[in-house]
């Protein structure tokens, strides 16, 4: 809630400093792993052998890290996976939290990123509404982008990306 009244008094601030975001990715994962055993649910790596150096604030990203594989982990049933990918592109790096859970259905799509906005299942499985929201709000802070590609049944990928050119440290 703190984060939500800090966007809107404008106060939302970020403290860039370069990071090497595969490390960052590693910490996130490794910080869910508990998590994960606890509903039967592997979790997955793929991130490059060298360092991914961006100018960010490694506070934030985490937080959106952490949020993505908080939720893949919510509604991905026991013996399920969750997969974080990082995938350097020329101008940018994506980043992707695939999960082969429930899914969800095209006309709930455009909802997701909208403050207290949660689907019917979310509401059963706890939280704010707000996860998303923040996490769009610090990903287009760097000047990224955000957003998913999901179906019933057949899982959600959400994924973000961060340029490269004014953020390489």
């Amino acid at each position: 809630l703190l984060d939500a009244a800090r966007l809107d008094a404008g106060t939302f601030a970020l403290h860039l400093d370069p990071t090497d975001l595969a490390t960052k990715c590693k910490q996130a994962l490794e910080s869910m792993r508990r998590q994960a055993e606890q509903v039967g649910v592997q979790l997955a790596l793929s991130v490059p052998t060298q360092p991914i150096m961006l100018r960010v604030d490694p506070q934030r990203i985490d937080q959106v890290l952490v949020n993505l594989l908080t939720n893949a982990l919510k509604f991905t049933r026991p013996g399920g996976h969750v997969a974080l990918n990082v995938l350097p592109l020329a101008d940018a790096v994506r980043f992707e939290v695939r999960d082969d859970g429930i899914g969800i259905d095209d006309a709930d799509l455009a909802r997701l990123f909208k403050r207290f906005s949660q689907l019917e299942g979310g509401v059963r499985r706890g939280g704010t509404g707000l996860g998303l929201s923040i996490s769009k709000a610090i990903v287009e802070a760097h000047g990224g982008c955000i957003g998913v590609e999901s179906a019933p049944g057949r899982g959600s990928t959400f994924w973000f990306t961060l340029p490269r050119a004014d953020s390489e440290g």
